[in-house]
């Protein structure tokens, strides 16, 4: 709430995620998914030339990992942010209804 003058007030608020912090986890999203796809090609190429795909096959399940990853933390964050956004709403309502 920023104070305009004696008689006015500016209520600024947000509802919804931290542009900054969608943008990182989208690119992370996008990394992590290109390296699985890749990786996914790379271990049928191996597949098909009788080679090895250990490594293909550990780097795909960390992929794997590093998505569930990603989801839980985003949950977290949500978790930890909606107290604040109800408080906030609650205050918005109260403040209009007056």
């Amino acid at each position: 709430m920023e104070t305009k003058n004696d008689t006015e007030t500016h209520i600024r608020g947000l509802f919804g995620p931290n542009p900054t912090l969608w943008t990182l986890f989208m690119f992370l999203h996008f990394i992590i998914a290109g390296v699985f796809l890749i990786f996914s090609r790379i271990a049928y190429s191996d597949y098909v030339l009788k080679n090895s795909r250990t490594f293909d096959f550990i780097v795909i399940g960390f992929m794997v990992f590093a998505w569930f990853l990603l989801y839980y933390i985003t949950k977290q964050i949500r978790e930890n942010g909606h107290d604040q956004m109800t408080e906030l709403e609650t205050l918005f309502l109260k403040i209009i209804a007056s």
